[in-house]
């Protein structure tokens, strides 16, 4: 029964039911495979994010693979999935179809990372409900084996092997006839050794190698949030939004007349995601906002900073490094520029233009502060998106491998600073990529 219930599941999606495009054999995954990239997907930033889209991709492709696709209509969802009313006008709540849309936005920047380009495609086409599988062309019998320039990385620290697959072989010492053996027998004992020394390194995670000097702190770290300063907020009046809360201005000519600390959602993302990190490495921390961090917070231990244009912190220790984040009050304009280039606006983008991003630019740095004496890690973006790119490169061991792979010589014992790239879809970040490097 179960076999033909998958048979007739592979038969509709090779007869194009959802697409009206039939699917090769030989690209046509296992209901397994299926299910296994479900899982990625599901653990994936993007859809950790988003328990909505979690619990509504889960039942689209389970309902798909188990051949219920005659449920996967906006009503029966709707009903199913959002608990609406049977009879709810779809037209006037969209709650389907704008959840559907925002899947399909996260599927394509997850195949969007070439990590990802040879993975079993989950895709939900526009105009319907029902998921398309496919396994791309040329992924069968792929070895993933990426090039090592071993003159690069002479004396740096070596990248987990499932990471970054590198050469196990250990060259041994050419030894003329004439050698005693005993020295012989040294040379090849320490050849032996500085095998074993090199495969224990490869044990170290590319987030442990990154964040080492925060996590071997004996104390606890700070995490700096940037925060916008609102003088005034209007709550919506709206009781369904605001349950319990009266319609009021906040502000100096509000109720309260204080100065409201406000959090980008981004940047509270980002803040979340390095907190898993350091909860995971077993790190003390505390979270501030950058308007209640002082000085005397920054000298107490490891800090991170997150945040550009509206964490003063950020801007303050930045402002001797080579990539800086810049900001015109008069042409509201924003821009990283380079020292090594001055003059220069890379990046540049208008504030309050309504345009919309589809490029940004972040900055991640790891140094050892001057003033405060304390390690110090700086997670910003010209924008909010290039803020969360941003946390995404320095809490995702895929990114942080293949930095690892190109740094430069020695890059765990000096101060580094990077340069990011970000394609924006919808306003929502692609994958990182490393522009510029500086190090000192």
């Amino acid at each position: 029964m179960q076999a033909s219930r998958e048979a007739r599941i592979e038969e509709e999606h090779s007869a194009g039911v959802s697409t009206g495009d039939a699917i090769a054999a030989s690209r046509r995954p296992t209901s397994e495979a299926v299910r296994q990239q479900l899982k990625k997907l599901l653990a994936s930033p993007r859809f950790l994010s988003s328990p909505r889209c979690q619990v509504l991709l889960s039942y689209v492709v389970e309902e798909s693979v188990n051949g219920s696709t005659e449920s996967l209509k906006e009503r029966n969802i709707g009903v199913r999935i959002f608990k609406r009313d049977p009879g709810y006008d779809t037209n006037a709540d969209p709650v389907v179809r704008v959840a559907i849309s925002e899947i399909r936005k996260k599927l394509a920047q997850y195949y969007y990372d070439p990590a990802n380009l040879d993975e079993v495609r989950i895709e939900v086409p526009i105009g319907s409900y029902v998921p398309v599988f496919s396994t791309p062309e040329g992924a069968f019998g792929k070895l993933a084996i990426l090039p090592v320039d071993e003159d690069a990385h002479a004396g740096a620290v070596a990248v987990e092997p499932e990471l970054a697959p590198q050469k196990h072989s250990v060259a041994r010492p050419r030894i003329r006839h004439w050698v005693p053996a005993t020295a012989a027998a040294v040379c090849i004992a320490l050849a032996v050794a500085a095998g074993w020394a090199w495969r224990i390194a490869q044990t170290k995670s590319p987030l442990d190698l990154f964040w080492n000097p925060v996590v071997k702190s004996s104390n606890p770290a700070l995490l700096c949030i940037g925060q916008l300063r609102a003088t005034s907020v209007l709550l919506d009046p709206d009781v369904s939004r605001n349950p319990g809360a009266p319609t009021m201005a906040i502000g100096p000519a509000g109720v309260y007349p204080i100065q409201m600390p406000v959090a980008v959602l981004d940047d509270s993302i980002t803040t979340a995601n390095i907190a898993g990190v350091l909860r995971y490495e077993k790190k003390d921390f505390s979270v501030l906002p950058e308007g209640n961090t002082n000085y005397d917070d920054l000298q107490k231990g490891p800090v991170v900073l997150i945040g550009a244009l509206n964490n003063d912190w950020t801007m303050h220790l930045m402002r001797s490094m080579r990539y800086q984040f810049n900001d015109d009050g008069q042409t509201t304009e924003w821009w990283v520029s380079d020292q090594k280039n001055p003059g220069v606006k890379m990046g540049v983008y208008k504030a309050n233009s309504g345009a919309t991003i589809t490029h940004d630019l972040a900055i991640v740095a790891r140094v050892f502060d001057a003033e405060t004496k304390q390690p110090t890690i700086i997670v910003a973006g010209l924008t909010p998106p290039g803020t969360l790119a941003a946390g995404d490169f320095v809490t995702n061991p895929r990114y942080l491998a293949e930095f690892i792979r190109s740094a430069p010589r020695d890059w765990q014992k000096k101060n580094i600073e990077l340069l990011l790239g970000i394609n924006v879809i919808d306003g929502q970040p692609g994958p990182p990529h490393v522009s510029g490097i500086s190090v000192w």
